[in-house]
C-alpha cells in the first residue's frame, strides 16, 4: 500500500503505488483496489495533505489503512488510537472491510482528544448557554443553535407541553453521520 505525496492542501492527490511495493498490506489478498483518504484537523496536519489516493489489497480494512498511514507518517501514531473511522460516510469499527472506490476519513475527535463530537440526548432541561460552552472553539467562527418553543395552539387545540420521544441509538447514529458530513464539506472540528 503507498500513498500520493505533497503538502498542498489545493494540489490534486497523489496517486497510489502498486500494494506490492508498499509496507504493511503486502500480501493479504490477491488483488489490489484504490480507495481515497480524507483527513481532518489533526489528522490532516500529521498527514500533510486533506486527501490522497491509496492502493490496498483486497481483504485490507479501515484500520489497516491507518495502521500503515500512522507508520508512514509518524506524527500520526500518538493520535492514532483515537481517531474516528468513517468509510462512505458512516462511522465504522477498524475491521470494516474496504472495497475499490471506498472514501475512507480519518477523523479526530473534538478537542483532538479521546472523546467522540458532542451528541446527547437527554430528559434534562436544556440551557442553550450550557451547550454552546460545550460546543465552543477558539478554532471555530460561530455556533448556530435552533430554540424550538411550545405554541399556544396547534390544530385547533390548546398546546400545554410537548413530550419528545427518541429511538437514541438510531438517533446518535444520524447525527454522527451528519457530523461526517459537516467535516467533509467544511474544516470544522
Amino acid at each position: 500500500m503507498a500513498e500520493g505525496g505533497g503538502r498542498d492542501r489545493g494540489a490534486p492527490t497523489g496517486t497510489a503505488a502498486p500494494a506490492s511495493r508498499g509496507r504493511g498490506l503486502a500480501g493479504r489478498g490477491r488483488g489490489a483496489v484504490q480507495v481515497t483518504v480524507r483527513c481532518f484537523a489533526g489528522a490532516r496536519e500529521a498527514v500533510g495533505q486533506a486527501s490522497l489516493q491509496v492502493e490496498v489489497p483486497d481483504g485490507a480494512t479501515a484500520g489497516d489503512v491507518l495502521a500503515h498511514l500512522a507508520a508512514a507518517h509518524p506524527r500520526l501514531q500518538g493520535i492514532a488510537p483515537h481517531l474516528l473511522l468513517s468509510v462512505n460516510r458512516e462511522y465504522v469499527d477498524r475491521s470494516a472491510p474496504l472495497k475499490a472506490g471506498d472514501e475512507v476519513a480519518l477523523i479526530p475527535p473534538v478537542s483532538g482528544g479521546t472523546e467522540e463530537p458532542l451528541f446527547e440526548i437527554t430528559a434534562a432541561p436544556l440551557s442553550v448557554d450550557a451547550v454552546a460552552a460545550k460546543v465552543a472553539r477558539r478554532s471555530s467562527g460561530a455556533i448556530a443553535t435552533f430554540t424550538g418553543v411550545v405554541r399556544e395552539r396547534s390544530r385547533g387545540r390548546q398546546v400545554d407541553h410537548l413530550e419528545y420521544e427518541a429511538y437514541p441509538e438510531m438517533a446518535l447514529a444520524k447525527m454522527r453521520e451528519i457530523a461526517v458530513e459537516i467535516r467533509g464539506k467544511w474544516e470544522v472540528d
